[in-house]
């Protein structure tokens, strides 16, 4: 797997393909590079103007991994 895959707890995860369809942005659904593993991302849907759902989203996600251990 070369392409970016969507991390799992239990498995190496699923294989993303491209498509020219906008996707689901889950910023709870890390993903990464099969040759680059130690570099996880989290994508999220952006932001619309007065959008105050996602960008409160998007904070509660910084500060719970500012407290993360792991």
């Amino acid at each position: 797997m070369d392409g970016p895959y969507i991390h799992h707890s239990n498995a190496l995860g699923i294989q993303l393909t491209e498509t020219v369809k906008r996707g689901i942005h889950d910023i709870d659904r890390p993903f990464s590079f099969a040759n680059k593993p130690e570099f996880i991302f989290h994508d999220s849907p952006g932001f619309e103007t007065g959008d105050e759902d996602q960008l409160k989203k998007v904070q509660e996600f910084i500060e719970k991994r500012a407290k993360a251990t792991e």
